[in-house]
């Protein structure tokens, strides 16, 4: 289903006959990547177009993990793995080297407009260029008091200046922080309990201005549960 910034939906895509959905992600381009498995295991990252027709689908890599997110090519999936991120271009299905490597548990993977890759691992939001080079550690859950929390979700402002942070403390313990911070500094902005989730699949920023939220330059969607033919959403409007 696809969500209107108004509460509107619409079917976008019907669904793979016999397969469950694993992940979600939206290329810059309108097309939309799903992970797939059916009973027997097998697995396969589909390729549906901006209007809802699939395009393709490949094997999804073994190993693949459920956080996903694409490049600013419109093709390149990156995914979590054991032991770190790999990646594959999804329009052919073509594997590629690997993102980075890391022992630390990933969270969330997000593609950002400049081509950089911000991920949550571990306790740590961290920031990395296109080519997997570590650039500085964004944010650091433990630090704003939230020990034994982990950044289950993140996301960006549309300008670039606040990263959101859905801090998560465990899936038998209702609750959690939304934490926005500073994506210069990591400077705590605000932050917000939230209830009675256990678990967020999905962290989304809206766009700046809406008259409906005076207090907040942007507003979040939390997806709390995707699947292939039938995404159930919900949201969250913080006052």
């Amino acid at each position: 289903m696809e969500l209107g910034a108004d509460g509107s939906h619409r079917l976008f895509f019907d669904g793979l006959p016999g397969y469950g959905s694993g992940a979600i992600a939206v290329a810059n381009t309108g097309r939309v990547f799903v992970s797939a498995y059916d009973s027997s295991g097998s697995s396969r990252i589909a390729a549906i177009s901006p209007s809802g027709v699939l395009e393709g689908t490949h094997l999804w890599p073994r190993g693949a993990g459920s956080e996903i997110a694409v490049g600013n090519d419109g093709c390149t999936v990156l995914f979590a793995k054991g032991g770190g991120i790999g990646r594959i271009n999804a329009c052919t299905g073509a594997p590629l080297t690997d993102f980075i490597a890391t022992s630390e548990i990933v969270y969330d993977i997000q593609s950002l407009k400049d081509g950089s890759v911000l991920l949550a691992l571990g306790d740590s939001v961290e920031l990395y260029d296109a080519s997997g080079a570590f650039v500085r550690r964004v944010a650091k859950v433990s630090e704003y008091g939230l020990r034994g929390y982990y950044p289950q979700e993140v996301a960006v402002s549309s300008d670039g200046q606040v990263l959101w942070i859905a801090a998560m403390e465990g899936c038998f313990i209702s609750g959690g922080e939304l934490l926005r911070v500073s994506m210069i500094d990591g400077t705590e902005l605000s932050r917000r309990y939230v209830w009675p989730f256990n678990n967020v699949t999905g962290l989304v920023v809206g766009a700046p201005g809406l008259a409906s939220i005076p207090t907040l330059r942007s507003f979040v969607l939390s997806l709390l549960a995707l699947a292939l033919a039938v995404a159930g959403t919900l949201s969250i409007t913080l006052r």
